[in-house]
C-alpha cells in the first residue's frame, strides 16, 4: 500500500505573479494519516512546513489556502490525487498556465481562484459509482432520504422558453412572478435565499452580497443589465415606495413577509400549465437554479470552455465534485443521448 500524500493549494503574493495559484503535494507518514481528519489544524501545519522547505526564501510570499489527505479508495484499491493530475485538469479546463523561459518554476502556477483548484481536486477524488469510501478501507453507510420534488427531480428550462415566460408574466401584469422567474434564472440562488431579497438589493445596485441560509457563507452576486432592467420596470409598475420591502412579498401577510417556498412552487406549477411550458416536465423553484447553471455551461461550451465552467459552477453550487455538478445539471444523460446522433 502506497504512502498517502498531503495535497495543498497556495497563492503567491508576488506582484509579478498576480495572485497565481499553485498545487503541490508531499508524502504523509502512513502511521499518522489514519488519525488525521481531512482538513485539521495539524495537517495545515505539516503542509505549511513542507511549503517553506520546498520554496525556500519564496515561502514568505506564499499563503496556504487549502490542504487535505489525497488518498481515497475504490474497488481496485487505494488511489491518490497528485498535483500533476490537478494541473492536468486545470489545463484541460482552459485555465491559463504561467510560462517563462527565464523562470522555469512558473510552469506550475495558474491564474485562477483557489476555489477552482480545490474543485479540481474534488473532481479527481470522486470515486466510481458503487465504490467504498473512507481511509484504510472503512466504509460509511449512507443515509438515504426520499428525494424531494423541486430539488433533484426538478428540470431546467430551455433558456429561450424561460425568457418568454418572464415576458408573458410581465405582459399579464404578474410583475412579482415575472421577477421571481427572472431573478432565479439570472442569479442561480436557492429559493430560500431568493425569497429574502428586498427591493434595495436588485433595484439600482450592480452587485449584492448575501449570507446563504443553507451554508452560512457570504457570497457576492452581480445584478446584470437585463435583470436590473426587469427589476426597474417591475418596481415602477408595482409603485414601490419602500425599497426595504421584500420583493416577493405575500400581500395577505402581516408586515409584508415574503411568500413561502411552497407557495412559490405552486406558482411555477400553475405557470407550467397556463403558459404551456414544454422543456421542463417537473417545474419547481429549483428548476430556476438549474436553468442558470445550464445557461452558464452552454455559453462556455460554445467558447470551448465547458470544463472550466463546470469548475466554477461546482464552487458556486457548493458541490464536492464536478461529477455531482454534471449530474445536477443533467449533462451526463445529455452526453449519453448525443452518442446516437453521431452514428
Amino acid at each position: 500500500m502506497s504512502t498517502p500524500r498531503i495535497i495543498y493549494v497556495y497563492t503567491s503574493s508576488d506582484p509579478a505573479l498576480d495572485g497565481a495559484v499553485r498545487v503541490a503535494g508531499s508524502p504523509c507518514e502512513g502511521a499518522v494519516s489514519p488519525f488525521l481528519p481531512a482538513n485539521c489544524q495539524l495537517l495545515r501545519k505539516i503542509a505549511d512546513n513542507r511549503i517553506r522547505e520546498g520554496e525556500g526564501s519564496a515561502a514568505a510570499r506564499c499563503t496556504l489556502r487549502h490542504c487535505e489527505l489525497s488518498g481515497w479508495f475504490d474497488r481496485k484499491g487505494e488511489h491518490e490525487v497528485s498535483e500533476q493530475q490537478v494541473r492536468r485538469v486545470l489545463t484541460e479546463a482552459g485555465v491559463k498556465r504561467l510560462r517563462n523561459k527565464d523562470r522555469p518554476g512558473l510552469r506550475d502556477w495558474f491564474l485562477c481562484a483557489p476555489s477552482m483548484a480545490v474543485a479540481a481536486i474534488a473532481s479527481l477524488k470522486a470515486p466510481a459509482a458503487g465504490a467504498p469510501s473512507g481511509r484504510e478501507g472503512k466504509t460509511t453507510a449512507r443515509k438515504t432520504t426520499p428525494r424531494r420534488a423541486g430539488h433533484g427531480a426538478a428540470d431546467a428550462l430551455d433558456w429561450n422558453e424561460a425568457m418568454r415566460l418572464v415576458r408573458a408574466l410581465y405582459d399579464d401584469g404578474r410583475y412579482r412572478d415575472a421577477l421571481l422567474v427572472g431573478s432565479g434564472c439570472f442569479l442561480g440562488l436557492r429559493i430560500s435565499d431568493l425569497l429574502t431579497l428586498r427591493w434595495r438589493d436588485i433595484h439600482g445596485p450592480q452587485a449584492i452580497q448575501i449570507t446563504e441560509k443553507k451554508t452560512g457563507k457570504k457570497r457576492a452576486f452581480k445584478i446584470n443589465a437585463k435583470l436590473r432592467q426587469l427589476a426597474d420596470l417591475c418596481h415602477e409598475q408595482e409603485g414601490i415606495e419602500d425599497d426595504s420591502a421584500y420583493v416577493f412579498a405575500n400581500p395577505g401577510s402581516a408586515g409584508g413577509r415574503p411568500i413561502t417556498r411552497q407557495r412559490a412552487d405552486q406558482i411555477l406549477k400553475e405557470c407550467r400549465s397556463r403558459y404551456g411550458i414544454t422543456s421542463a416536465k417537473t417545474f419547481s423553484t429549483h428548476s430556476l437554479r438549474k436553468t442558470f447553471g445550464r445557461r452558464v455551461w452552454l455559453i462556455q461550451c460554445e467558447k470551448g470552455k465547458g470544463d472550466q465552467a463546470l469548475l466554477l459552477l461546482c464552487d458556486v453550487f457548493g458541490h464536492s465534485s464536478i461529477a455531482i455538478t454534471k449530474r445536477y445539471l443533467g449533462i451526463r444523460q445529455e452526453e449519453i443521448l448525443s452518442v446516437y446522433d453521431n452514428l
